[in-house]
C-alpha cells in the first residue's frame, strides 16, 4: 500500500496516538517526577507522527516542490538536535490536527455542494 494512502486513512489514529502520548508526557513529569518517561513519550510522540511528514518532505522534495512537510521536517529535526523533544511532539501533533481538520472542511464543503 502507498505511504501517502496509508497516513491518509490513519490520520485520524495518528493524531489521536501522538496526543495521548504527549498527555502521558506531561503526566509522567508532572505527576509521576519521571523524566525519563517523559523523554522517552515525548521522542515516541515525534517518531510517530514524523515519519509519514519525512516521507511526504522526501517525496515533494525529489519532484523539487518545497512543501509543508518539508518544512515541519526541518523544525522537528531542529528542535530534536537541540533536545527540545516536547517541542518537535507538538510541532508534529499540531500538523497532524490540521491535516485533519482540513479534510473535515473538505468534506463538509463537499455535502455542502
Amino acid at each position: 500500500m502507498n505511504v501517502q494512502k496509508w497516513v491518509q486513512k490513519h490520520n485520524q489514529h495518528i493524531t489521536y496516538l501522538t496526543g495521548a502520548l504527549i498527555v502521558l508526557g506531561f503526566l509522567s513529569k508532572g505527576l509521576f517526577h519521571w523524566e525519563l518517561g517523559y523523554t522517552a513519550t515525548f521522542i515516541a510522540a515525534t517518531l510517530v507522527g514524523f515519519l509519514p511528514v519525512l516521507i511526504h518532505a522526501w517525496q515533494a522534495l525529489s519532484v523539487k516542490v518545497i512543501s509543508i512537510e518539508l518544512l515541519v521536517s526541518i523544525a522537528v529535526i531542529g528542535a530534536l538536535f537541540i533536545g527540545e523533544y516536547n517541542e518537535s511532539a507538538i510541532v508534529v501533533f499540531l500538523f497532524f490536527v490540521r491535516e485533519l481538520s482540513g479534510a473535515e472542511n473538505l468534506a463538509e464543503n463537499a455535502q455542502l455542494n
